[in-house]
């Protein structure tokens, strides 16, 4: 199985560089300046290529890892090169299936959202398939992210945007939370490297009980660590004064808007 991927950062080297372990992967990095493609593939033991038509050429699977914004330059690269039974999987935000085919003027598209939890085997990927595909180029996209995330198919559009907002971003709200809170122990005494581990473990810990505990929801989970008018009840009265589930919902409503305005960009 031959793997390009067009974009060799962050996120192309957390969902699609583990892939290079496999036996029957060769995997392969483009980027335009060449520089990052090739410091994947030296750190990867596997290729990079100087041209899109050289990738291109032989790719079973292709995947989209540059900016968004980038799409309709490439879309004049990579006119007339993309084999006919190559599968495009996009990580672009924002872009629909129907404007990727229209874009790429090919049908074989699949739209992927992924975290950068995949980084340690723990991501979460959203998908959603054109029906171009055959059902072993389904299955195929499903094994290939099934190496560095779970897999959660979505129905239409909109609800891969909606979900989106919490699985994609998501980590970013936590890493925010954690911030804060090393933060908060800094100033109150602990050291940096102190308040980080600290933070981390109570990160780490809530993570696999909350997932030891699955048949818990997780307001009993929350109400398991609160007793009546102690410490956490009144740090949680403080959340509800200040609404904050509320700001929560017009912030994931404010990167939904925002997919929707990538459409258009």
């Amino acid at each position: 199985m031959n793997i390009l991927s067009i974009g060799a950062g962050n996120m192309a080297k957390a969902l699609i560089a583990p892939l290079a372990q496999l036996k029957d992967v060769s995997l392969t990095f483009y980027s335009p300046s060449g520089a990052s493609a090739q410091k994947l593939a030296e750190e990867f033991s596997c290729h990079a290529c100087s041209s899109l038509g050289e990738g291109l050429s032989s790719s079973d699977y292709c995947f989209l890892a540059c900016k968004p914004q980038h799409l309709e330059a490439l879309s004049k690269e990579v006119e007339g090169i993309i084999q006919d039974n190559t599968v495009v999987i996009s990580l672009l935000a924002g872009k629909t299936l129907e404007g990727l085919q229209k874009s790429l003027k090919h049908e074989k598209v699949v739209r992927v959202m992924p975290n950068t939890p995949s980084f340690v085997g723990k991501g979460v990927s959203l998908l959603l398939s054109s029906k171009a595909l055959s059902e072993k180029q389904n299955a195929d996209v499903l094994a290939i992210l099934g190496h560095t995330s779970k897999v959660v198919s979505l129905e239409n559009e909109d609800l891969f945007d909606r979900v989106t907002t919490v699985t994609g971003s998501g980590p970013a709200y936590l890493f925010e939370f954690a911030r804060i809170f090393k933060k908060y122990l800094q100033k109150h005494g602990l050291d940096s490297d102190q308040s980080r581990e600290l933070v981390t473990e109570l990160f780490l810990g809530s993570s696999l009980l909350m997932e030891s505990e699955e048949k818990e929801d997780f307001e009993t989970l929350r109400e398991n660590v609160t007793s009546k008018k102690g410490m956490t009840f009144e740090a949680l009265e403080t959340f509800k004064r200040e609404k904050i589930e509320e700001t929560f919902h017009r912030a994931l409503d404010a990167a939904y808007d925002r997919a929707q305005e990538l459409k258009n960009v």
